[in-house]
């Protein structure tokens, strides 16, 4: 049974191959798991009895006592194609006749195979069972241009060893002993020349990429290119095909797998749920850390960036500081066991398996890198054939006009002057963009109260558009109240009508007066609240983190605005 599985995985393989061959047998099995005595890692295997006599129509009905089951089946007499079943119940169950055909044999380790490879695929492995021999295997590799599977099987099968010569330790046993730790190593040797072949490929294939990637940024920025008139259908053609290339190659990149992201995923297969997650938190701090370090030294190196708000910048390099230190501190306490779990994958089965793993995911990634290197090599030709197209130019004046050398002047300065404000453009662009260490510790803290000085804000704005809202009736109002005082009035009931509403407009300004009241008194004590909940030890640390983590997100912006802002002196 496969090593990798479980017991309750390894039983559901003897399940579905006593379904598929035994459904009609009397059948017991016993799983055994123990060390291997030559191999002394965990060797699951199954041990199946069961009769060759069929479960018949007559056993269905009424089952036969063990004595009359085993005895010889009935056969047909004069007259009849099948005995009947009066007599058959009367006699042994028939025996199923393909248990008498050699080639079932090859039929039941050829479907014990498949079940196995099925069980492994479900649960995660991507190793598999071959049940041919290893010359039929080593045919076949050579046949599809593996070198390594090849090479691996060109070798003798073991010899069979009984259990006895085994515990008993006898030169035969001690002989397959040695072959096994020839054929690992022969194995290693192998591996780790198909691996360097591999890394040799992907290195040469990541630098056509490269290549094609720079020669097409080069060209377009080229003033070649920039003044050229591309709506010549050779020229534009070239052009369409260089940007479909590049297309071609970002959509291929996506599907390709490295050496060591295929090492990792391999050895991710041999790993239990809990060691995986171990390994995968203990690796996410380990690059957590690099981030930081990183982070901080890319900070440092732009201060004018921050000049405006030194005191928020040093609150965030200190937390970044103390962040990386506890990381290397979870980091140096877990090595331990992080080293425990690596040497368990340095065991000879796993560290074997893990091997054909890696080889096979870097096998099927061939294509992925021929498809890469066919698509760059194509880009780069249609990059030259471009090149040459727009350098092809007549022979360079050298003597000109008055003229000539104004128009000249003219073109270079109007060129010069459109990139300087594209540039200055970008530049405030930018300058808008980017997020100041004050700023980021802003955006945190409303991070931190999900939302809740953003929310406050927004109310702030609305009290004080209603302020100047009431500012404005009050003023209307005391003028109103003047105009009343000073009117000489002709009517009695107009003057009432007027008293009135103006009486009704000053007890609606109280209201909005009071209403305000309540509303600034909620705001100033809501920001009261807020302000306290982010002035504990623990909430400014989270509140720096978070900060980091906006700086981070913006620091190519950062960058670019230097760069911009440099450009634009320039």
């Amino acid at each position: 049974m496969p090593n990798e599985l479980a017991l309750a995985q390894n039983r559901s393989i003897v399940d579905q191959f006593i379904a598929n061959h035994l459904a009609n047998h009397y059948y017991a099995y016993a799983i055994h798991e123990k060390a291997g005595e030559l191999s002394n890692e965990r060797h699951p295997h199954v041990h199946i009895m069961f009769s060759e006599r069929l479960i018949d129509d007559v056993e269905k009905i009424q089952e036969r006592p063990a004595c009359k089951y085993f005895r010889r089946a009935a056969k047909p007499i004069k007259g009849e194609q099948v005995a009947s079943f009066e007599r058959r119940s009367q006699h042994g169950a028939p025996k199923d006749p393909k248990w008498h055909d050699k080639n079932y044999l090859y039929e039941l380790r050829e479907d014990f195979a498949r079940i196995q490879n099925e069980v492994l695929t479900q649960n995660g492995f991507s190793i598999h069972v071959d049940c041919r021999t290893l010359k039929a295997q080593q045919e076949t590799a050579e046949k599809d241009g593996d070198n390594f599977l090849a090479q691996l099987y060109k070798r003798m099968p073991e010899s069979y060893v009984g259990i006895l010569p085994v515990q008993e330790e006898t030169e035969n046993s001690r002989a397959v002993k040695r072959y096994r730790r020839n054929v690992q190593s022969k194995q290693h040797v192998l591996f780790q020349a198909d691996l360097h072949q591999k890394m040799t490929e992907e290195f040469e294939t990541k630098l056509l990429v490269r290549q094609a990637e720079y020669s097409t940024f080069a060209l377009m920025n080229s003033q070649a290119y920039k003044s050229a008139n591309l709506e010549d259908e050779s020229l534009r053609n070239l052009n369409q095909e260089i940007l479909a290339g590049l297309e071609r190659i970002k959509e291929v990149k996506r599907y390709f797998v490295g050496v060591d992201r295929a090492i990792e995923l391999a050895k991710g297969q041999y790993l239990t749920p809990a060691d995986r997650k171990f390994i995968l938190d203990y690796r996410n701090v380990q690059g957590q850390e690099c981030n930081l370090e990183k982070l901080l030294k890319e900070l440092t190196e732009l201060p004018e960036t921050y000049k405006e708000s030194q005191a928020e910048f040093q609150e965030i390099k200190r937390v970044m500081e103390k962040k990386i230190s506890d990381l290397r501190l979870f980091l140096s306490r877990n090595k331990t066991q992080y080293c425990t779990i690596e040497e368990k994958l340095q065991g000879s089965y796993r560290r074997k398996n893990v091997e054909l793993v890696v080889h096979g995911i870097l096998r099927r990634n061939l294509e992925v890198l021929n498809e890469l290197k066919k698509a760059s090599e194509s880009v780069l030709k249609n990059v030259d054939t471009l090149r040459n197209k727009l350098e092809m130019r007549e022979e360079p004046k050298t003597i000109f006009t008055a003229k000539e050398v104004r128009d000249g002047l003219q073109h270079r300065y109007g060129s010069l002057k459109r990139k300087y404000e594209e540039t200055k453009s970008k530049y405030y662009s930018l300058m808008f963009k980017r997020v100041s260490s004050a700023k980021a510790l802003s955006r945190a803290k409303n991070i931190f109260v999900q939302g809740g000085f953003k929310k406050l804000s927004i109310e702030q704005k609305a009290y004080e558009k209603a302020l100047a809202r009431y500012e404005w009736e009050k003023l209307g109002h005391q003028k109103r109240v003047m105009d009343f005082n000073n009117r000489q009035w002709t009517s009695s009931g107009e003057k009432l009508r007027e008293q009135y509403y103006i009486a009704k407009e000053k007890i609606h300004l109280e209201e909005t007066a009071r209403t305000l009241a309540e509303t600034k008194s909620r705001l100033e004590k809501e920001i009261v609240r807020l302000e306290t909940l982010c002035q504990t030890v623990e909430a400014q640390e989270k509140i720096a983190l978070i900060a980091v983590g906006i700086l981070r997100k913006n620091l190519k912006i950062a960058q670019e605005y230097e760069s911009a802002k440099k450009l634009v002196k320039d």
